[in-house]
């Protein structure tokens, strides 16, 4: 997804708390190389990841804060800086849960730490490789959780009052938790011997996603500013936005090139995952087709399944629900308030907009 173009004050808004997270990382690093000059290795890796992308999140606190023109307090560049932060988190963790060693055009946190353990680090033998990988690995799961409670303790930094603290931390907390519970059944769902239907599977990609990426900004941004009373409406807002967001997602992991996802082609086949693309098309007559393709390796396989999915209709079923979700979305922003100025709502309507053009597969 591209970054929304008519939003300038809020992408400027958002470039702010990528610095303070920028600067937050410079701090932390000084500390670890004082400690051992190998620890801030990694901090760099995950670092690149948490200061890199399209900073979706962050853009959507400082949407639903809604301040008026000016520079923004100190609070919302803390707490938006947060979001980036966990978001980076999940993104470290979800590299190694799907073997990914790529990550925008650059090794990801445990594929860069396997590689220095056994280029710089002396690990040579017959183990040498399987030692690595665990190695690096292992750094990446400590590195995910880092950053994880990193994102917590900008929240109790940030200056906000006592009570919106106590309420923006819950609210990460609580979104984190329902990606982690979506991180798990999509990877169990995974499983040979467990067959989930689609309403499952719907349910977990939801979670995985949409609670953290879209409904907790959203919702933060609000508590921020004051307005505690339009959370309800922008949690249902983020939820039918994000769940597109997420439909999209699996969309372009299947048929757009490494070079435009930043990722392995086509992850989510490889690993066997139960997206809702998928699901879809395992309803249909194609189903042993399609599982005869993926359980092989030849070639042309990946567009055999590309075909697949577009000639037994799954592609438009998955596109239809986007679609309906989105204008959902849309009815919510022109219906409630929930956005009080016209340039927030040009600014989320941008970001429904970028998502409705990545559905063209």
């Amino acid at each position: 997804m591209n970054p929304p173009t008519t939003a300038p004050m809020f992408r400027e808004r958002s470039g702010r708390s990528v610095d303070f997270l920028r600067s937050t990382f410079t701090e932390v690093s000084g500390r670890f190389v004082e400690t051992d000059l190998h620890a801030a290795e990694p901090l760099r890796d995950a670092r690149d990841i948490c200061t890199g992308g399209k900073h979706l999140r962050s853009l959507l606190v400082h949407i639903a804060a809604d301040r008026p023109a000016g520079p923004a307090p100190h609070c919302d560049i803390a707490v938006a800086a947060a979001f980036d932060l966990l978001h980076g988190a999940f993104l470290i963790l979800d590299d190694v849960f799907d073997s990914d060693e790529t990550r925008r055009g650059r090794p990801t946190v445990h594929t860069a730490a396997g590689n220095r353990a056994q280029i710089c680090y002396g690990l040579d033998g017959p183990t040498a490789s399987a030692d690595a990988a665990h190695y690096g690995e292992s750094v990446a799961v400590l590195s995910g959780a880092a950053a994880l409670t990193g994102a917590i303790r900008l929240i109790a930094d940030s200056g906000a009052g006592d009570a919106t603290t106590v309420a923006l931390i819950q609210l990460l907390t609580d979104a984190a938790g329902l990606s982690m519970m979506g991180e798990f059944l999509d990877i169990h769902y995974s499983l040979p011997g467990v067959e989930a239907d689609a309403d499952a599977v719907r349910t977990a990609s939801c979670m995985k996603t949409s609670p953290y990426s879209f409904g907790a900004p959203l919702m933060a941004g609000a508590l921020l500013a004051g307005r505690d009373g339009h959370t309800a409406a922008l949690r249902e807002m983020g939820s039918h936005a994000g769940t597109a967001f997420q439909l999209a997602n699996d969309l372009q992991s299947v048929f757009s090139p490494s070079s435009r996802t930043g990722k392995s082609a086509a992850g989510d086949l490889a690993l066997g995952r139960a997206t809702p693309l998928l699901t879809a098309a395992r309803d249909t007559g194609v189903r042993p087709d399609l599982e005869a393709i993926l359980a092989g390796d030849g070639p042309g396989g990946l567009q055999r399944v590309r075909d697949l999915l577009h000639s037994c209709g799954a592609v438009d079923k998955v596109i239809r629900r986007a679609q309906d979700d989105l204008a959902d979305a849309r009815t919510i922003l022109d219906d409630t308030g929930a956005l009080p100025s016209p340039e927030a709502r040009r600014a989320f309507s941008a970001v429904l907009d970028d998502i409705a053009e990545s559905l063209h597969v």
